[in-house]
């Protein structure tokens, strides 16, 4: 059988934030990659609003996340970012550009809201708290405000006109240019004609670019790049980097004084997304009370997952609530281990240390054999008996399982991108959450306990 793939998650984003014309300030690459997480994090937010509330989400509403959750989707590939999260959150605020869809000056398209959208920052406000102000642990929070044009727009998506961006495509990129292009040209993905829209070099050099460079003092304006020069040093290469490395090709044309791209999807658009959990390792480490996200980690830096599960099983022999340090106490225990394993696998008796493990009658090396209790049979039935309904009448119970997580401070950006894409079984603490809601709501609350004959 043919391994199945997982879709894209894409963001929605309107067309009128595609195109950033600069006018002062200047936002990274990193920075507008992280803005479209922000995006997709306030859509999601949006709407467990409204569903829980049942009214429209207000004005002036503050969005908050974990800066980790921000920073993971666009984490692939580089070194760590939360050192300069901040740098790059605090230039969305203080950039002022205007906005413009890619055809807004060729169709004459009118926008009713034109005055909220002219020379605005990327967010309004941005803050920063401590999720412990107490504790130097703590990890940190980042609330924000969007700009009016943005919130309305994303609050009422049927009223607007939206391209797809995928957040997993714009991390193979590593230019300004490279992610600017490729926003405007998957705008039109999908066009019969296979075009973008034409506009004047300019215009490009303008949309494409990241700051505005220095005033001519012989005219007053902005000293732009020569179009012949800056096609030369950016616009290739982005071209380039963008066919060789997402799931578009795309094509440069100049005549007639006007410039427009040429846009193809790829055959395989659909790829597997990096770094997926094994749903085994990902069950045991919840069941654990470990992240997810630190697992990830653990195996991108090469962890292997024999080791990991052994040293699942290893803490799995005392109550877990009674480590305060998690993931420390795993690193001690795989720290034991991994050596046995990379000298061809886990001797009978490992050498470890007795103040750390637990105190067991099993020998070490040796998985013992557990065997199921009723809840987890209940269990099993049930969720087969949830994953035969349809995605459509699952999906709510993804809303309100993603709801309990938050509350819980265990949700991140990469489920609310489950619940959009309908792939919330390879999420699998989401998925877990989304049986126990479905057994309470069909079955009541005694739904594991069993009965009497």
């Amino acid at each position: 059988m043919a391994e199945k793939k997982v879709p894209e998650v894409k963001l929605r984003k309107p067309v009128r934030a595609l195109v950033m014309l600069p006018r002062a300030g200047k936002i990274s690459v990193n920075a507008r990659k992280i803005y479209n997480v922000i995006l997709h994090t306030s859509a999601d937010q949006i709407v467990e609003y409204e569903t829980e509330h049942g009214t429209q989400m207000p004005k002036g509403h503050y969005f908050e996340s974990r800066l980790v959750d921000l920073l993971l989707p666009i984490q692939a590939g580089q070194s760590d970012l939360r050192a300069s999260a901040k740098e790059f959150l605090n230039e969305m605020a203080n950039i002022r550009i205007d906005w413009e869809a890619p055809d807004h000056r060729e169709e004459g398209e009118v926008f009713e809201d034109e005055d909220d959208w002219v020379n605005l920052g990327l967010l309004s406000e941005v803050r920063f708290k401590k999720s412990k102000p107490s504790n130097k642990n703590s990890e940190v929070i980042v609330k924000w405000e969007l700009p009016p044009g943005i919130f309305n727009q994303l609050r009422s998506p049927q009223d607007y006109k939206y391209a797809q961006i995928s957040l997993y495509q714009l991390t193979k990129l590593s230019t300004y240019e490279s992610v600017a292009l490729y926003e405007i040209c998957a705008r039109y993905r999908t066009n019969p004609n296979g075009v973008t829209c034409k506009q004047e070099p300019i215009w490009w050099t303008q949309a494409l670019s990241s700051k505005v460079p220095e005033v001519d003092p012989s005219t007053g304006l902005p000293k732009w790049r020569e179009w012949r020069k800056f096609k030369g040093e950016k616009v290739q290469k982005a071209v380039q980097e963008i066919c060789e490395n997402t799931d578009l090709d795309i094509q440069m044309i100049e005549k007639g004084g006007l410039v427009q791209f040429t846009v193809m999807r790829k055959a395989a658009e659909f790829s597997a997304l990096p770094n997926k959990l094994n749903p085994e390792i990902a069950d045991k480490a919840l069941a654990l009370g470990l992240r997810l996200t630190d697992i990830s980690t653990l195996i991108r830096n090469g962890q292997s997952e024999m080791a990991l599960k052994e040293a699942f099983v290893r803490m799995g022999q005392q109550d877990p609530t009674k480590i305060d340090r998690k993931l420390a106490y795993l690193n001690k225990i795989l720290e034991e281990v991994n050596p046995f394993f990379a000298a061809g696998g886990l001797p009978k008796k490992a050498p470890v240390q007795q103040e750390l493990l637990p105190k067991t009658n099993t020998p070490s090396g040796v998985v013992p054999q557990v065997a199921m209790t009723y809840k987890d049979e209940r269990r099993a039935e049930i969720r087969k008996e949830f994953s035969e309904l349809v995605l459509e009448e699952q999906q709510p119970y993804a809303y309100l399982a993603f709801a309990d997580l938050k509350n819980k401070n265990m949700a991140n950006p990469n489920l609310s991108m489950k619940i959009e894409s309908k792939a919330w079984e390879s999420a699998p603490i989401l998925f877990a959450k989304m049986v126990d809601i479905y057994a309470v709501q069909t079955y009541g609350d005694d739904w594991a306990v069993e009965k009497d004959d």
